[in-house]
């Protein structure tokens, strides 16, 4: 229509107005968009570089932390262990020799203690006696290497009579035809012998392919104070490793613990010898003067960036080797995005020109169609499919929204993955707990005593997945019976580990002989040595003589036993009660006896009985104890542990046990 034709110029001009406008806009808007973007990427990068080195730094810090920790446990061990070991030759003739054999096959995978001579000279036969008498302290091995599966790979003592005493299980590993080995010029000899301190070698093979390992060694003492020999334990690297070099810091960073003359004492497993020499060594010595007496900091050379700290138990340092654009990897990317966002502005502005009459007039969906991408980007990223990007298309704001896109897709596979590391962790952690119950329970002894002169039953159950409480009965010699009923202060796997070294303590000096105060006395004193964690322990040790029913026994700070007598009904047996084991090496115990008659009862139990709670609060009491104990009195030791453990759990319902439950039921019944 003519009408149509006229208006059209109209259109045309109108158009043009505005294209004019929004022209010089740009122009205007350009110009100092790029001066103010340019300004503010310099900006950005100086200021996010030193962000991000002191990121580095306080990642440092951390990890340092971590490292020291782990060394000042394996050092604690060490110490602890070569105080059994001195306590041996201390007490040399209070102990009888228990056997000792060369590396066998059938034992591989068996934790056994095996003997070593230093060379030809030395003749089994000569020292057979005394290796017999020293391997008592597989006693105090035995948990530690249970525990500490994959981490310790073996413990074991060398003496200057010329043989080791190894605790391991790899028997069927080791040459049948070679029981010979000069350790006098090891490493961990020579350096424990030189400083008479506990103290770590480097990083070496393990002889039996387990991997990279470190030895931390310390000598030892007879009474007089007299070097004897040095103990040693041989740590896999890995953990180590995994725990505290692993610093995600990208494919090209570079981990490793030095010494403070640049030699590597850890290293990556992924570094080769020239990477050693060029990242490690060359860059320390290269340095030197930068670092000073400095004991941490971060030095840039040409394109890498070296970050240290002192591991303050060894005095080595802690190195990563970092590459510095993945230091200032966000400074960089940032000043990537801006150069990009200026030249697309540019490009943008250029095809507004050129093109911004065909865009309004014919080409309108054109403009709509970066949404129309990006809508489907996120239809495929909501589907599933996280690995998928959005491709920008469009205006500036088209593509902030795509990049906001893609940041939220990367921060949902990273919180993805933290999901997961989170769960396996969990999972490792609760099956490592499963093993620790099992191996308490293992070691609390089941098999009771099937004898018509005594009957004996005993329970432990814990508040935790593992716990402080334990009891033990073993016969000191055929007439007389070992009692014990302890309770350790705290509550999971480090009471744990301190019940076990309590039991063993508290058997081993009852084993010596003597009453029931001199040994929670020799106990004490023993338990007391290298206490740095604060724990102690509260116990209840009595010796029954079987054939007269003689009781003697003595408390440090334990429940009061429950006692039926003269067929009467029970009573608590109360008597002084001297500060628990641990806690001052100065007590002297006090014993004590009665007799028991032809079917007169005891019970032992620990405070987690009477101080049970039900839903109210109230506590079950001993007074509610006795009552359930009286109406047992014809119920053999089994059931009188069975029907107060089924009392205690009505009365607390579904409340989760506040303290481990440990009781012990004995009657005897005479000759």
């Amino acid at each position: 229509m003519n009408k149509n034709q006229k208006l059209r110029p109209i259109r045309h001009t109108i158009l043009i107005l505005v294209i004019s406008a929004v022209t010089m806009s740009l122009i205007i808007t350009s110009l100092f968009g790029v001066i103010s973007m340019k300004d503010i990427q310099n900006k950005s990068e100086e200021a996010l570089t030193e962000q991000a080195m002191s990121n580095l730094s306080t990642l440092m810090d951390k990890k340092t932390a971590v490292a020291d920790m782990k060394f000042r446990w394996y050092k604690d061990t060490v110490t602890s262990l070569i105080h059994y070991v001195d306590e041996i030759f201390a007490n040399y003739d209070n102990y009888s020799p228990r056997e000792v054999n060369f590396a066998d096959p059938k034992n591989g995978g068996k934790l056994v203690i095996q003997p070593v001579l230093a060379n030809e000279n030395v003749k089994w036969d000569d020292v057979k006696e005394e290796a017999g008498i020293l391997a008592n302290a597989a006693d105090h091995f035995e948990p530690l290497m249970i525990v500490n599966q994959g981490i310790f790979s073996s413990i074991y003592f060398g003496v200057k009579d010329g043989f080791i005493l190894s605790y391991d299980d790899q028997s069927d590993k080791k040459p049948l035809d070679i029981h010979t080995f000069d350790f006098f010029d090891s490493e961990w000899y020579k350096l424990a012998e030189e400083t008479q301190e506990v103290c770590f070698t480097d990083v070496y093979e393990d002889l039996f392919g387990r991997g990279l390992v470190i030895t931390c060694a310390g000598p030892i003492h007879d009474k007089n104070g007299e070097f004897c020999g040095v103990l040693g334990i041989d740590i896999l690297i890995n953990d180590l490793y995994s725990e505290v070099m692993d610093m995600q810091l990208g494919e090209d960073a570079k981990y490793f613990i030095s010494g403070s003359n640049g030699k590597i004492i850890s290293i990556d497993p992924n570094m080769n010898n020239r990477s050693q020499e060029e990242l490690g060594i060359n860059l320390m010595v290269g340095d030197k003067d930068k670092m000073g007496s400095s004991t941490s900091g971060i030095i840039a050379r040409g394109d890498r960036c070296f970050a240290f700290d002192t591991i303050g138990t060894v005095g080595w340092l802690l190195c990563v080797n970092v590459p510095q654009e993945s230091v200032r990897e966000l400074a960089n990317t940032i000043g990537k995005n801006i150069f990009s966002s200026i030249l697309i502005f540019i490009l943008f502005f250029l095809i507004i020109l050129t093109t911004a009459v065909i865009l309004v007039l014919d080409n309108s969906k054109k403009i709509t169609s970066p949404l129309t991408d990006l809508t489907k980007d996120i239809e495929e990223m909501s589907g599933g499919n996280l690995d998928h990007r959005a491709v920008v298309k469009g205006s500036t704001e088209t593509a902030a929204l795509a990049e906001h896109i893609n940041e939220m897709a990367d921060s949902l596979q990273e919180h993805i993955r933290n999901i997961t590391s989170m769960t396996a962790e969990k999972e490792r952690l609760r099956a490592e707990l499963d093993i620790a119950t099992k191996i308490q329970s293992d070691i609390l002894p089941v098999d009771f005593p099937a004898r018509k002169d005594i009957s004996l039953y005993a329970s432990m159950t814990p508040a935790k997945e593992v716990g402080g409480d334990f009891y033990d009965f073993f016969f000191v010699d055929d007439d007389h019976l070992a009692l014990v009923m302890a309770d350790v202060s705290g509550k999971g796997i480090p009471a744990a580990l301190f019940m076990v070294m309590a039991k063993s303590v508290i058997r081993n000096a009852a084993m010596m002989g003597g009453n029931a105060g001199q040994i929670l006395t020799a106990s004490n004193r023993m338990l007391c040595k290298n206490n740095k964690t604060g724990f102690f322990v509260t116990a209840w040790l009595g010796i029954l003589t079987i054939s007269t029913g003689e009781l003697n026994f003595a408390s440090a700070g334990h429940e009061y036993p429950a006692i039926m007598r003269e067929n009467a009904t029970y009573k608590l047996y109360e008597t002084d009660n001297l500060p628990p084991l641990a806690a001052d090496d100065s007590t002297v115990y006090d014993d004590d006896s009665f007799r028991l008659d032809k079917s007169e009862r005891l019970f032992l139990y620990t405070d987690g009985v009477t101080e049970a709670k039900s839903v109210s609060g109230d506590r079950f009491g001993t007074g509610r104890m006795i009552k359930i104990l009286d109406r047992n009195l014809e119920s053999d030791a089994a059931a009188t542990v069975s029907d107060m453990k089924k009392s205690i759990d009505d009365f607390t319902g579904n409340i989760d046990p506040f303290d481990d439950i440990t009781m012990m039921s004995i009657i005897w019944n005479g000759q």
